[in-house]
């Protein structure tokens, strides 16, 4: 009798096991996350002093309504999280929705007046991209970038002039990380968003 008590102690207690497992790998736990945009300068000649110039290979080209090619600085958005109760199996993933207004730019980084500095806003709806797993189990943290240059823009910059993010505003900037037993969600902290290139914040928000 005293082995089959045992017996069944010892069968208790590895099904107490496996239910603590269970349930540590159920709905993984967001504990942070923060994110920042780089937009690259606009500078390419006569750059004060501070200001990197802008490299070639910094530099993307896309197509201008009238057909023609205008220089565009992409814009980045970086995100850094850290979650608990983490599996390899869980999808990581971001969403972003605002909006993201563009503008020309002169080679000195500087912004031509009004009626020489066309802008553009574009909404922008990034849902649950980019996704990435964790890269362990547990205790764990990652990374990814977004690019959020659209293909093309809505407007037509003078010669020499430059496309770059002039300001960005998000009405909703989370992290979800997502299991089959569920979703946990965590606002994003940023310091640099909204984003605002010349200081001047009735401009770029209005």
């Amino acid at each position: 009798m005293r082995r089959l008590w045992r017996a069944l102690v010892l069968v208790t207690a590895g099904a107490l096991v496996i239910g603590v497992a269970v349930a540590l790998a159920g709905v993984p736990h967001l504990v942070q996350a923060t994110g920042d945009v780089t937009a690259g300068t606009t500078c390419t000649r006569k750059c004060p002093t501070g200001t990197t110039t802008a490299k070639t290979a910094d530099l993307a080209a896309a197509a201008a309504p009238s057909g023609g090619a205008t220089t565009v600085i992409p814009a980045i958005v970086n995100i850094d999280w850290s979650g608990q109760q983490m599996s390899k199996t869980d999808l990581v993933t971001a969403r972003l929705q605002g909006t993201a207004k563009w503008a020309c730019f002169n080679g000195g980084s500087n912004i031509p007046a009004d009626n020489n500095n066309p802008k553009t806003a574009q909404s922008m709806a990034i849902d649950l991209a980019p996704g990435q797993n964790p890269r362990k189990s547990g205790n764990t943290s990652g990374s990814f970038t977004i690019d959020i240059t659209p293909p093309s823009f809505a407007l037509e910059c003078k010669g020499g002039q430059i496309i770059a993010l002039y300001s960005l505003t998000l009405s909703i900037f989370r992290v979800d990380a997502t299991s089959d037993q569920g979703t946990d969600s965590v606002t994003v902290n940023s310091s640099t968003i909204p984003y605002c290139r010349d200081g001047n914040t009735a401009a770029c928000f209005s």
